[in-house]
């Protein structure tokens, strides 16, 4: 588990050509980025919050949303 986990939809045209550690290097300074064995972008930023990013080609990732109905479970606030 991490921290923090997101997918980020890149337009088609620049998927392959993406940088993904300078993505998110550009939102927070990082002490650690490396690719895990599932090629998911693995971090750990200054203040040692660990994320995980998932980078796909917007046409064929967001596609995919419908099949996480019932996946993502977020706390009730308050």
């Amino acid at each position: 588990h991490s921290d923090i986990e997101a997918y980020v939809f890149v337009a088609d045209a620049h998927a392959d050509g993406f940088d993904g550690r300078a993505f998110i290097e550009r939102l927070a300074p990082l002490k650690l980025a490396y690719t895990n064995m599932y090629g998911i972008l693995a971090v750990v930023f200054d203040d040692l919050m660990r994320g995980e990013f998932h980078f796909e080609p917007a046409t064929s990732g967001i596609a995919k949303i419908a099949d996480w109905a019932g996946m993502v479970h977020l706390p009730e606030p308050g």
